[in-house]
């Protein structure tokens, strides 16, 4: 007769609700090697939540102050946020050597796209010349390095290789008011306003596909949406109407807001669309409610398409804690129950990724109260 297997040992999470992805279940949860474990466990240990509501943690979908400046402070102020993962979506190539500290088991886990595509004198050559004023850059950490000027496919033909070389998770490309390409690019007036050739996007996701790379597509408008879309891209970086335009206005509502047949050919290529509209919140008067109003039209266009929404804030002082909070305060949260088109949102099956023995990795961040209500210090188990 074989010998009886013992349980294996772990530890259990007593006294805390946790979140199945619908709704809030008080529960005994088991951890065993730092991933979930289906009892029987030798519990070894057992912690007290106290009453504590448990989620996954948080994900920045879209910041770029995951830089050179004090990694370790950096890392202490993502993971007490209870953020354990972020996406930088354009960075200086040279910067990430100062980030060994990053995609570590008790770190923060971090991608990055590097330089970008744009057409000459696009987005985000602004950046870099504030940079400068700044002394935090210098020229030659512009085209060739945080962008790619390119106007061609013989120009992306040629700086391919040297981008590949600089080992990127992914690859970013920026689209300005594509319908007013012609015109943007040869005004000087629109120098850092405007984007890649939309006609040009295609194959750079093909090359992008190739190499077995994402796409990530920064736009401004609703037409910006339906090249990315069109394309082939895997996400799409901001919300139409997140922010000013160059001019510091906004145009009529009717240039932001996504088509119908748009969102729902984002749904059924499952493309990912990041919110960014936080930085309203520092608009005032007429232009603030303006924003807010085309992101409510925007976000229940995606939710009732079924959409896959991911929250980004790009902001380099704020979270993604605080993008979230203000889409709630704003009335336009990107949960599926707030949509208000008058039709049941379609769902979407759920993406998370089970290991072979059908557990999952033991990483959740607990509260004291409700996470609708406040975040607080997060506790990583790896």
């Amino acid at each position: 007769m074989p010998a009886k297997v013992p349980p294996p040992r772990g530890t259990a999470f007593v006294n805390g609700s946790w979140f199945d992805g619908e709704r809030f279940v008080a529960r005994t949860m088991y951890v065993v090697d730092g991933r979930f474990a289906n009892p029987p466990v030798d519990t070894t240990v057992t912690v007290d939540l106290n009453g504590g509501f448990v989620v996954p943690p948080f994900a920045e979908a879209h910041d770029h102050n995951v830089d050179e400046n004090d990694p370790p402070a950096l890392v202490y102020r993502y993971l007490s946020a209870g953020v354990f993962y972020a996406k930088n979506p354009d960075n200086l190539p040279k910067t990430r050597r100062a980030l060994a500290i990053l995609n570590r088991p008790q770190s923060l886990d971090a991608t990055f796209a590097n330089g970008g595509f744009t057409a000459p004198g696009g987005h985000p050559i602004g950046v870099v010349r504030r940079n400068i004023e700044r002394g935090g850059m210098t020229e030659a950490d512009g085209d060739g390095a945080f962008y790619y000027g390119v106007d061609s496919e013989a120009a992306i033909a040629r700086v391919w290789p040297g981008f590949l070389a600089t080992s990127p998770d992914f690859v970013k490309a920026y689209l300005l008011y594509a319908e007013e390409f012609a015109a943007r690019a040869k005004d000087p007036r629109f120098e850092g306003w405007r984007g890649l050739d939309p006609t040009l996007l295609p194959r750079l996701v093909e090359r992008a596909h190739a190499a077995r790379l994402r796409v990530v597509v920064h736009v401004e408008t609703a037409t910006d949406f339906h090249h990315a879309v069109a394309a082939g891209a895997d996400e799409i970086a901001h919300t139409p109407g997140f922010r000013p335009d160059e001019a510091g206005g906004l145009k009529a509502a009717s240039v932001y807001l996504i088509r119908d047949a748009d969102a729902a050919a984002a749904a059924r290529l499952g493309v990912v669309v990041i919110t960014t509209l936080g930085g309203m919140a520092r608009a005032e008067g007429a232009l603030r409610e303006q924003a807010r109003a085309i992101a409510i039209a925007n976000l229940t266009m995606l939710k009732c398409n079924g959409v896959t929404i991911g929250i980004g804030s790009d902001s380099y002082r704020g979270s993604v804690v605080d993008e979230a909070r203000y889409c709630e305060r704003s009335a336009c949260s990107p949960t599926p129950s707030c949509c208000g088109c008058g039709r049941a949102p379609r769902r979407r099956r759920s993406s998370r990724r089970a290991s072979s023995d059908g557990s999952s990795p033991a990483t959740r961040r607990a509260s004291s109260s409700s996470p609708r209500t406040r975040s607080s210090t997060s506790r990583r188990s790896s």
